[in-house]
Order: C-alpha cells, then sequence, then structure tokens
C-alpha cells in the first residue's frame, strides 16, 4: 500500500499479504503458487510454494521502500542558452528537497514499483521572443505527455513564462524512468531555463496506487 509504514504490532500475516502483493506488483506471475506456505522473521519475509519447492526471500524494509515513494528536485541555477532553435532539453534538478525511497537522482525519477504516479512541475523561461514555439513535456518510459503546447505571441508578456503543470496519475512499471523536457523552436539558441534556491522551476511527485 503505498506510502505505508507498518505499525509495530503488526502481525507476520499482515506481512506475508503485503510480500505477496508486492510480487505482484513487481510482475511475478503469483498464480502458478499453488500451495502457497509463508515465514516472517524479524525483517526476513519469505514465501514459499510447498507444491514446487520455490522459495522466494525479501524484507520489510523492502516492501516499505517500494511502498513509499516522494520527491521534491529544482534546479538551483539558471542553465543558459540551452534552447529557442529547437534543441529538445532535459530541465535540470540538480538539488533536492526530499527523496523518500531514494529513487530521484541525474533530473530523473525512477520508479521502485510498478503502479501509478502523479507529478507536478514549472519552469521558468526566460528569453523567449514572440514566433518562439513551446513544447513542454513529461516524459516517462512508457508516454510523453504534453504539458503544455503553444506560441510566445500568445502569451501576454513575451520575453519571461513559468509553465505549470500536473499528471494527475501515469502508469509506470517498475523500473520505468519519468524526467521533464522543453523544446523552444521559431529563433535562435538564446532561450535560459531559470533556477534559483528559491525552487522557481521545480519537480514533485508520489506513487498514488
Amino acid at each position: 500500500m503505498p506510502g505505508y509504514v507498518p505499525a509495530a504490532n503488526e502481525t507476520d500475516l499482515e506481512k506475508i499479504v503485503r510480500a505477496i502483493r508486492h510480487l505482484a506488483e513487481t510482475g511475478f506471475d503469483i498464480s502458478i503458487l499453488t500451495d502457497i506456505g509463508a515465514l516472517a522473521v524479524d525483517d526476513e519475509i519469505q514465501v514459499y510454494d510447498k507444491s514446487t519447492g520455490l522459495n522466494l526471500k525479501t524484507t520489510l524494509s523492502a516492501l516499505r521502500g517500494a511502498a513509499s515513494s516522494a520527491f521534491l528536485a529544482y534546479n538551483s541555477a539558471t542553465d543558459a542558452n540551452v534552447t529557442g532553435d529547437g534543441t529538445t532539453f532535459d530541465v535540470e534538478f540538480d538539488s533536492e528537497r526530499f527523496d523518500v525511497g531514494s529513487s530521484f537522482a541525474s533530473s530523473v525519477f525512477t520508479a521502485p514499483a510498478t503502479g501509478y504516479y502523479a507529478f507536478s512541475t514549472t519552469v521558468g523561461l526566460t528569453g523567449l521572443v514572440v514566433g518562439n514555439v513551446i513544447d513542454f513535456r513529461l516524459v516517462t518510459t512508457a508516454r510523453s505527455y504534453s504539458l503544455f503546447y503553444g506560441t510566445a505571441a500568445a502569451l501576454a508578456a513575451p520575453g519571461d513564462l513559468n509553465l505549470n503543470c500536473t499528471v494527475a496519475a501515469a502508469d509506470m512499471t517498475a523500473g520505468d524512468t519519468a524526467k521533464i523536457t522543453v523544446t523552444v523552436s521559431g529563433g535562435a539558441k538564446v532561450v535560459d531555463v531559470f533556477g534559483t534556491n528559491g525552487q522557481n522551476t521545480h519537480f514533485c511527485g508520489h506513487r498514488v496506487g
């Protein structure tokens, strides 16, 4: 269960049920388990099939890590002249406010378990001119989500722009990645991605199911 931290009095049976659920989430075909037995000793949990001898081990710590995932990262310094001429820029989020589950690194989130994840991002652009076309995306291993597509001519004040968007539920398989990209075309490569310790440009997410 996403975000669930077992109580101190959680029973061995409850631990075992969570272990089997975790096996299913990570892609293991639990239907082949025809005569299930299980054993929970301290942190280690074993799930085994008496008829086949199959024995799978995991730990309660691993289950907690897979279930709990949340992060907020931001760009601490402006990246100058990264797009404007059609170059796609992988937005940099070089600093972390928090990273529950240690799933965020090098500006990329990696799903620790199969499930659904919510993401939110704000990216500040400077140096835009009338006629620039902006393509702002959340890119996962399986899909590319269009967050904003439009021209600088449609903006109230061409030059600077904050792009804000939320993806309520992106389906991801364990090991899939997610990143933010921005492509500005229709001009010279003079558009900056704004960065500051005020977290104006940031990327956050958490598991929802």
